[in-house]
């Protein structure tokens, strides 16, 4: 397969199955115009790559495959087939590794402190909150206009995190300057990036910057596209860090990331800017019920 996205700003626009011939679109690059209905939304698929059941449980109505839904299982009961995690008392790992498609991009989060929390200040309230028993972060979705057109899909995950919690890690000289995946990088289950320090968006390599409005930025891989972080002028200790990177077949594994991520789900932010509001309105029902 082949993914495209725009260089500037890094927005997902479709892939190209290069096996069955198929184009498929990004739905958050679609301009509806107006117009009701535009997409059905009818079928999740490869859920068993989420070990966690990702956001199905938050999508009632719409059926759920382990893989592709013309060869796969399907999944009929999501809370059995994938429960809600149950929160130890004390965390199990003390770093969280968040890598990129191709792995260009890969850093560490750790554990909350009450001085890493002491550097933040700022005016979203909403995303200071303190982090669930000392040990997990606030996440949410979002539906802006901004999300939407920057990342290619109708709605994102944001965890917030303090800078001072993110470790980059800097993979070893490499003389390959192909934009195709290494074999190791697709193989692997985890990156092999041995060098770590506190984060320097100067020193990310592949991280792309662009600025989507005043104040406000967005980084993303040069290389594979991927949205890595959001962040602001009026915040800048506290950044917004893109849940899809999280490792899911880590320790604490799964494509939510509860042992790391406290989700809020009393709404999904700016979904009066959902352009496709049956998906949006599906999602806000799924995460009432969910809790």
């Amino acid at each position: 397969m082949t993914r495209y996205f725009c260089s500037t700003c890094g927005a997902n626009f479709y892939l190209v199955n290069h096996t069955s011939g198929d184009t498929e679109i990004c739905s958050g690059a679609l301009d509806w115009e107006g117009r009701e209905n535009l997409l059905q939304l009818t079928d999740h698929i490869f859920l068993s790559d989420t070990k966690d059941g990702g956001l199905s449980p938050w999508l009632p109505g719409v059926k759920s495959w382990e893989g592709f839904s013309e060869t796969s299982e399907e999944v009929t009961d999501i809370s059995a087939t994938y429960p809600k995690q149950q929160q130890p008392e004390k965390p199990t790992s003390s770093e969280l590794t968040c890598y990129c498609h191709c792995r260009s991009i890969v850093f560490k989060i750790t554990r909350p402190t009450a001085a890493s929390c002491a550097t933040v200040s700022g005016p979203y309230t909403d995303a200071l909150l303190p982090p669930a028993n000392g040990t997990r972060y606030l996440a949410g979705t979002c539906a802006c206009h901004s999300c939407r057109k920057s990342s290619g899909f109708d709605m994102h995950n944001w965890a917030f995190v303090p800078k001072a919690n993110i470790l980059s890690c800097h993979p070893p000289p490499s003389s390959s300057s192909s934009n195709e995946p290494d074999e190791s990088d697709t193989n692997s289950t985890k990156p092999q990036h041995q060098q770590q320090q506190q984060l320097d968006f100067e020193k990310l390599d592949k991280l792309k910057t662009y600025h989507s409005s005043p104040g406000k930025s967005r980084d993303f891989c040069a290389r594979c596209g991927a949205t890595v972080f959001w962040r602001s002028e009026e915040r800048p200790l506290l950044l917004d860090v893109s849940v899809g990177l999280v490792d899911e077949g880590g320790e604490e594994g799964g494509a939510r990331a509860e042992g790391w991520l406290n989700w809020w789900t009393g709404s999904v932010h700016f979904e009066e800017d959902a352009e496709n509001k049956v998906f949006i309105g599906r999602l806000k029902e799924g995460m009432a019920l969910w809790g």
